[in-house]
């Protein structure tokens, strides 16, 4: 992992999403990218404006004619820097991009842009007033996003310990993703725990769940626990194991063109990311 992206609106979540990242970023050896949406009249264009008539006029005239958004702008900048000269003195690396009026889909084309490995998102979870980047923002950023995406709702103790895997052991070319996620988090005290939520939508038996579970994991880097869960939603089955549990983390895989039975349907996993209490981490895949 080289490079991670950190979108904020400054706000608390987006303050543990940061700090998240500069673990991860410290972890790996990775530089950061800040991403910051600033409210600005559409005319206004990184400090200039759109029109013809007013390209004509000189920058401080320009500026003049918007004193409230010329004020955002700047004390969004003044944050922006101070926020990464801070993580340089903290050893890692970093960089930002302040856009103007930028949401979910500017989040995954700067994912894009900047070829980044992962992005770091807070979010306020359900039923929150407020989203700025954060709440539906960072759902559509785990749909539409090619690189995985940790989600941030409550301060993270820093460690990812013990990690439930919540996976469909059936779907094609499910190991290879997991690997890729398990990567991210393998540390010399991290436990994976793979998990099948059985559901009555998509029930089986203890016994082939766990027959399907042990196939799964022999193809996996690092050892697994393995773990069937009966619910009665895949995403309420996959948080109740991993708060039960004391999980530090819950991960998994979503897939674009899945039916609306499968476990890797997104909207399970913008679900469990909007409501889980636990960091998230999710890779789309597929799409």
């Amino acid at each position: 992992m080289k490079k991670i992206l950190v979108p904020t609106d400054f706000s608390a979540p987006a303050s543990n999403a940061l700090e998240a990242a500069v673990q991860l970023a410290k972890k790996h050896g990775a530089s950061m990218h800040l991403l910051h949406a600033v409210d600005v009249p559409s005319t206004w264009q990184d400090g200039q404006f759109s029109t013809a008539m007013l390209a004509t006029k000189p920058t401080k005239v320009q500026h003049d004619l918007y004193p409230e958004a010329r004020e955002r702008v700047g004390a969004a900048r003044q944050q922006l820097e101070a926020t990464t000269m801070a993580l340089q003195k903290r050893g890692v690396k970093s960089a930002y991009t302040l856009a103007p009026n930028a949401a979910w889909k500017e989040v995954v084309d700067a994912t894009s842009k900047l070829s980044a490995d992962l992005v770091v998102m807070g979010t306020h979870g359900a039923g929150a007033l407020k989203e700025a980047f954060l709440g539906s923002h960072a759902q559509r950023v785990i749909r539409h996003c090619n690189a995985p995406v940790l989600t941030i709702r409550h301060k993270w103790a820093g460690r990812a310990e013990r990690v439930a895997l919540l996976a469909d052991p059936m779907e094609k070319g499910t190991e290879k993703h997991l690997n890729r996620l398990m990567a991210m988090l393998e540390g010399p005290r991290t436990r994976f725990h793979l998990v099948r939520v059985n559901t009555p939508g998509r029930f089986q038996d203890t016994r082939t769940s766990f027959a399907q579970l042990e196939a799964l994991a022999k193809k996996l880097t690092s050892a697994v626990n393995l773990h069937v869960v009966d619910h009665f939603s895949p995403h309420e089955g996959g948080i109740d194991f991993a708060v039960g549990e004391s999980m530090d983390m819950i991960a998994l895989i979503t897939h674009g063109r899945t039916g609306a039975n499968s476990f890797l349907n997104p909207s399970i996993a913008e679900t469990i990311a909007n409501q889980s209490p636990l960091p998230t981490l999710t890779l789309r895949v597929g799409a």
